[in-house]
């Protein structure tokens, strides 16, 4: 997603720490109860609000109450308070991010709660495991635990229960890429609404939000503006501000998408102003990290930094080492587009080492990526080559764990393609079976039934094929997206590691002139190294099956290396993106594509591209 913008940053000097010191009326209520009551049912209800009070702004207070109100949970045996406090410290653990603890404390949480009569905050439980599940990508889970938790909002009759459920499948239907799916959930959620007597405003803008995103996602933005107008409007009549201040960003969101850069500004403008007005220092921090992004990237570094460095103060307190990480990163490339190469150094390696102490691995590759650019532009190519191959490994392993988690997205999507067919099949079984009857009580005769279930059998037959042709498409499709990329990741290594070699031959003279040559030899065995080669040759092979056993009957005399120069023809790539791959210049190039015209006996007006397409 593009990075989301604000304005007016003179604004957030001092006044962000005002409203941490303003004082927080329930806040201040809450804390004076909780120090005069006994310990009992009433004690723990008021360290469950405490925690959901500081749970936004101060983790560490937050924790601190979850555990108390589980101690006296455990005290006088409150099983109902013990779940809700370890759901509570699976919120915890999430924005740490510790996921094994999450995941934990989730399902002892349910297990605690599935045992009591009432399933009111089992379905909290449920539904906050089916969110966790999806941001880690396991959508057969997620998908399931939704289920669950329309179920029980069911047995509970509480329409705004299911239609929050509804909404976490459409959520989990848009990370899969199956925005049809994910719309009709939402209108299911819409009817719902509708049967609700009084009327829910919050969650009938809440429904336009997700249509509106969904319309966004789809690429209709026109189709997404006035929807999300409406449910700005709602949501200013029904004085709704935290609602308020999310319609505002996400309208700044699809600004963005439009390109519509003065209508976004003022929307995030408007809606950190609403933000301030309510105390939300979680929604006001995300804008503020997203204001330094665009001035970053619109050149405007000052600005950049002065928000991002706010934002790095005030994120710290809050414990959320995730973002902390992130914005790390973002000053150390605000740092190096400014030439401040040491600073851009110090930054990106604060990120990497607070990433590893969290296991965020993309983040770590990031913070690599961006160090090893900040040793390049400051002449330190032996550290920025040590950083490079850093990345490069890190970057591997996140790009298996990506390929591994769209290969889940593409099983969620067939599987539940399955299910809805398994669910028509025995749709039209029951269908048939009363037809059956009918039939046989109007004496119509065994031969016409036995026609009617064959045909039906040919039909299932014919659906079943193309079920299955549907997901050798999507996989191919995959294959087809994954060659892609590895071609043009392999592209981007030669092109890095050959600026990399060509400014260390320039320092090879000065007295370094050994550790020069020795950095030199290594970028020359990487550039020379066939792994990569072979990986891509793996991932061609699959998608462009028998090519190469089609090309050496028809074309015997070409060698290996013409070989690959048509694999990467047949690929439509740029002879810039060619060069880098097979490592020698653009007129490298030209000569090796008219060597293999040559052996390929093609005339002047014949176009290589179309021969070697038609093998």
């Amino acid at each position: 997603m593009k990075s989301l913008i604000l304005v007016f940053l003179f604004l957030f000097g001092g006044i962000l720490f005002k409203i941490q010191a303003q004082e927080n009326t329930k806040l201040d209520s809450l804390l004076a109860i909780y120090d005069v009551q006994k310990p009992g049912v009433e004690k723990i209800k008021t360290a469950q609000e405490l925690f959901q009070q500081y749970k936004n702004g101060n983790l560490h207070k937050a924790f601190d109450y979850a555990i108390q109100a589980i101690a006296y949970s455990d005290k006088i045996n409150y099983r109902d308070g013990k779940g809700i406090g370890f759901l509570n410290l699976a919120y915890y653990y999430q924005l740490k991010p510790n996921i094994d603890s999450t995941r934990h404390y989730l399902k002892k949480s349910i297990s605690i709660l599935s045992d009591l009569p009432t399933s009111k905050n089992l379905w909290e439980a449920k539904h906050q495991f089916s969110v966790f599940e999806t941001k880690q990508g396991n959508f057969d889970t997620a998908l399931k635990l939704s289920d669950e938790c329309k179920n029980l909002a069911v047995e509970l009759n509480d329409g705004d229960k299911l239609t929050k459920s509804l909404r976490r499948k459409s959520t989990i239907y848009i990370d899969t890429g199956n925005y049809d799916r994910a719309m009709e959930e939402i209108v299911m959620a819409s009817r719902i609404a509708d049967t609700i007597s009084p009327e829910n405003k919050e969650v009938r803008g809440m429904l336009i939000i997700d249509a509106s995103r969904i319309e966004m996602l789809r690429g209709n933005y026109q189709k997404a503006l006035d929807p999300i107008k409406n449910a700005i409007k709602l949501f200013t009549e029904d004085k709704n501000h935290f609602w308020l201040s999310i319609s505002l960003t996400e309208i700044g969101n699809l600004y963005w998408y439009m390109e519509k850069f003065d209508g976004a500004i003022s929307s995030y403008q408007k809606s950190i102003e609403v933000a301030k007005n309510i105390g939300r220092k979680d929604l006001i921090l995300s804008n503020m990290a997203n204001i330094g992004l665009v001035y970053s990237s619109l050149g405007n570094y000052d600005k950049a930094l002065e928000y991002q460095l706010n934002f790095q103060k005030l994120i710290k307190e809050s414990g959320v080492k995730l973002n902390e990480t992130i914005g790390l990163n973002n000053i150390g490339t605000t740092y190096r587009k400014k030439k401040k190469f040491k600073k851009a150094i110090e930054y990106h390696g604060q990120a990497i080492q607070l990433a590893d102490s969290i296991n965020a691995l993309d983040v770590m590759r990031d913070g690599y990526w961006g160090r090893s650019m900040s040793f390049r532009d400051n002449g330190n190519y032996r550290k920025a080559l040590e950083d490079y191959i850093q990345y490069q490994i890190i970057n591997d392993s996140v790009f298996n764990l990506a390929k591994s988690e769209q290969i889940e997205k593409l099983k969620t999507i067939y599987n539940t393609e399955k299910k809805e067919q398994e669910i028509a099949l025995l749709e039209q079984n029951a269908e048939i079976s009363n037809l059956q009857k009918l039939l046989l009580g109007l004496g119509l005769g065994l031969s016409f039934l036995t026609f009617g279930i064959g045909f039906y059998a040919l039909l299932q037959k014919m659906k079943g094929n193309k079920l299955e042709k549907e997901q050798v498409d999507a996989e191919l499709a995959f294959k087809k997206k994954e060659l892609t990329t590895h071609a043009l990741h392999l592209a981007k290594k030669n092109e890095t590691l050959e600026s990399l070699r060509q400014k260390a031959e320039a320092l090879k003279s000065n007295e370094n002139g050994q550790n020069i040559t020795q950095l030199i030899n290594t970028i020359n065995f990487d550039l020379k190294d066939d792994n990569n080669w072979e990986n891509f040759a793996r991932y061609f092979e699959e998608v462009h099956k028998d090519f190469n056993t089609n090309a050496t009957k028809t074309y015997p005399e070409i060698t290996p290396s013409e070989l690959r120069l048509m694999a990467l023809i047949k690929m439509n790539l740029s002879s810039k993106e060619i060069a880098n791959i097979l490592n020698i210049s653009i007129p490298g190039v030209k000569k090796a594509r008219q060597r293999l015209r040559k052996k390929m006996d093609l005339s002047t007006t014949d176009s290589l591209e179309n021969a070697v397409l038609s093998i």
